[in-house]
């Protein structure tokens, strides 16, 4: 009898093992066919790749090397830099209008090259040569030249093996291209992780099940439903009116195409609030989530469509070119211009808009000289967000300038849905979090290329489901919580490894979170895994680069940087350097007087405005955002402590790296330490300074509601001072 039960029950399993085997297999397939597809869209869009033909009339036979240049060592070319030339003479062609370098060696790296005509200052032209070529084409203003000074970074020797001057352009000569499977296989799983985590989520029954919500909510309500359709637009209309009477007192002119919508965007939120109350006392996660994606476009759309905005923002939206194609890359004329510097702002004086457009177009589609094998860095891995929306704007077939303002917007995705899913989990200290993720600094940098939104917004959500834990003290600690919570932090800080601390908050976790003393170990030994993997992630590419030598620095903080010397100055000088270190942080981090530099820094566009205004917010959010779910932290000093101790060590270490890696031996002073550093750790300093003795009774849609209306009213001001109220 025991027997022919336990066979009923193997068979009663077996179904449901066929089933999950079957939908398994299921999505797998919709994901293959779904990246198939797409691939075959990017065939079609894609810059094509071709072989460079020379023309007949290169002229490189004609001349011994020796008597077809020299040497010149000039203080600054019209570039601004320092280094040593190439004069060749060039009159036996005219109407020259092609240089063509082919290289004694592939390239090591990516080399910057300057060409310019020493009889005509402030003729240059400069392009950057991708690591791995062997022949490059520059094309020059056309017309006749007696010589053409040619320079790049090398060490003295001659890096040509010749050197070709044309009348005519090189004959392209496309590549016939194929589906790429490996890129295919990688979309096929990318696809099968993020469709098998809808399915973990049931995500399309809770979208059916809103929307379902939505219409009984209309029909039941038909006249404040109708109520609500004519409030909206009158709200926005006011906004937009409001903006109008106000425009030229704030910048001098009529209102504009992207002011209005600004302050229709203003309007949109506002009418949001008046007429979802109760969402906004009770989820004030999707008002969230409505004005950081309300702002963050604005930043996407009216931040210059180049890729020179933001710091080091050239390297970063290289990393995410590599990464949109998968397993190559592909480096098209226009690609190369935020890797040389070259601005290509909103200089309206030249056809406007349009023309800039054009002119990005054309250089795109000129097509790249080569498609190699490249990878992404581990640091990197975070802006494949970025590389997902260029991928995705390649497969819609868009215009260069709309690929990349979508793959802006993928990583603002990114951004806010970290901090909407942060703030849903928590039960108290939403508007810290929601504050943080406001901050107008980090709103401008998610319109731009950077790795800072994934670490301060990752980071956040890690944090947040600690907090949570904490608010929740009768549940225990379950596993999908808890790989949330590592995977964020660990997510967060491969970005900038230097903040592994702050994987380290969570092992104060009260034991009574945990089944069993066995389940408390295993929760710690995967914290100590996350931070042995982050540090890892930037170990072994260092060792392996540098042979296990401590060496130079940063170059860019100069040559007498030294990260081995720097290092045995601080351990010899320990009380040396802490007074450096305390003079900075006086002087710099901490000072109120520089609070503009941290809260409303727009790059390379110089301060907005409010920065007092949002502090104040951040602080009032910190002692106010409280209520019964804190009292868990109130008698737990030792975890109090714990977090702001890691957040403030994490903060020195991050001035410290900076002196190691930047900053010249013993200078009294850290260089490069940008203050943008320290936006990560505002939430952990904000969350944990606050006393759960305090309690905030006022109404929540009250309260949420000034909070969120301050931090959108400083938002959506560094967007109108920083970009729409003056470049239209």
């Amino acid at each position: 009898m025991e027997k022919r039960q336990e066979r009923n029950g193997r068979r009663a399993v077996m179904p449901e093992r066929k089933r999950k085997l079957t939908r398994a297999a299921a999505l797998l397939a919709v994901a293959f066919a779904l990246a198939w597809i797409m691939e075959l869209l990017q065939l079609l869009s894609m810059p094509k790749t071709y072989d460079m033909i020379l023309p007949e009339d290169v002229s490189a036979e004609a001349y011994p090397w020796e008597q077809r240049y020299e040497w010149v060592h000039i203080a600054a070319d019209p570039n601004g830099t320092e280094n040593t030339y190439l004069d060749f003479k060039t009159e036996d062609i005219t109407g020259l209008q092609s240089v063509f370098l082919q290289f004694a060696q592939p390239t090591q790296q990516d080399t910057m090259i300057r060409i310019y005509d020493p009889a005509a200052e402030g003729h240059a032209v400069s392009a950057i040569c991708p690591a791995g070529t062997t022949m490059f084409y520059i094309p020059v203003p056309a017309g006749d030249y007696e010589t053409l000074r040619i320079g790049m970074d090398y060490d003295g020797s001659m890096p040509f093996r010749r050197v070709d001057f044309s009348s005519s352009e090189p004959i392209r000569n496309i590549r016939k291209e194929g589906p790429h499977i490996r890129r295919v296989l990688v979309m096929t799983l990318l696809w099968a992780a993020v469709l098998g985590f809808m399915a973990w989520q049931h995500t399309w029954e809770r979208i059916r099940k809103t929307l379902k919500g939505a219409a009984e909510g209309l029909k039941a309500g038909k006249k404040t439903a109708v109520w609500y359709i004519l409030l909206f637009p009158a709200m926005i209309g006011a906004c937009v009116g409001l903006g109008a009477l106000l425009m030229p007192g704030m910048a001098g002119k009529e209102m504009t195409g992207p002011a209005a919508v600004l302050f229709g965007m203003a309007g949109l939120n506002l009418a949001a609030a008046v007429t979802f109350r109760k969402t906004l006392r009770t989820q004030p996660e999707y008002h969230f989530l409505l004005l950081c994606m309300s702002i963050g476009i604005l930043f996407c759309c009216y931040t210059p469509h180049t890729g020179l905005n933001s710091w080091d923002e050239e390297y970063h939206y290289d990393q995410a070119l590599i990464s949109s194609y998968v397993d190559e890359q592909r480096v098209t004329p226009q690609d190369k211009l935020p890797n040389s510097r070259e601005w290509d702002a909103f200089d309206l004086s030249g056809g406007g808009l349009d023309a800039i457009h054009d002119r990005q177009d054309s250089l795109y589609q000129a097509g790249a000289g080569s498609a190699n094998s490249a990878y992404v860095q581990i640091p990197s891995i975070p802006e494949a967000f970025n590389g997902a929306g260029l991928y995705l704007g390649r497969v819609l077939g868009l215009r260069y300038y709309q690929i990349l303002v979508l793959g802006r917007m993928t990583g603002l995705l990114a951004y806010a849905l970290a901090g909407f899913f942060a703030i849903r989990k928590l039960k108290s200290g939403k508007m810290i979090a929601a504050v943080v993720m406001l901050i107008p600094t980090s709103m401008f940098l998610t319109g731009t290329y950077n790795y800072d939104i994934y670490v301060t917004g990752f980071i956040l959500l890690g944090l947040s489901y600690y907090a949570a834990q904490w608010q929740s003290r009768e549940q225990k600690l379950t596993l999908s919580d808890t790989v949330i919570m590592v995977g964020a932090l660990a997510f967060g800080c491969l970005a900038k490894m230097i903040y592994f601390p702050v994987i380290l908050i969570p092992a104060f976790m009260p034991r009574d979170k945990f089944r069993s003393s066995r389940e408390h170990w295993l929760f710690l030994g995967s914290l100590a895994a996350a931070v042995g993997a982050v540090i890892l992630s930037y170990a072994i590419p260092t060792l392996i680069h540098t042979g296990g030598v401590v060496g130079g620095g940063d170059l860019r903080g100069g040559e007498t940087v030294n990260a081995g010397e720097q290092i045995r100055f601080i351990l010899n000088n320990p009380g040396r350097y802490l007074e450096i270190l305390w003079k900075y942080m006086r002087d710099q981090w901490l000072n109120l007087r520089t609070v503009n530099m941290l809260l409303t820094n727009i790059a390379y566009y110089g301060l907005t405005t409010h920065e007092h205004l949002y502090l104040v917010l951040m602080m009032v959010a910190a002692f106010t955002d409280k209520n019964e779910y804190d009292d868990g932290l109130v008698h737990k000093p030792l975890a109090h402590a714990g977090a702001l101790i890691l957040t403030f060590g994490t903060l020195l270490m991050a001035a410290t790296s900076m002196y190691i890696q930047f900053t010249p031996v013993g200078l009294d002073t850290i260089n490069g330490a940008q203050y943008r550093y320290m936006i990560p750790l505002i939430f952990p300093f904000l969350m944990f300074i606050g006393s759960g003795k305090v309690k905030n009774r006022m109404d929540r849609a009250w309260y949420n509601g000034l909070v969120l209306g301050a931090a959108g009213f400083a938002g959506f001001a560094a967007v109108f001072n920083g970009f729409a109220g003056k470049y239209f």
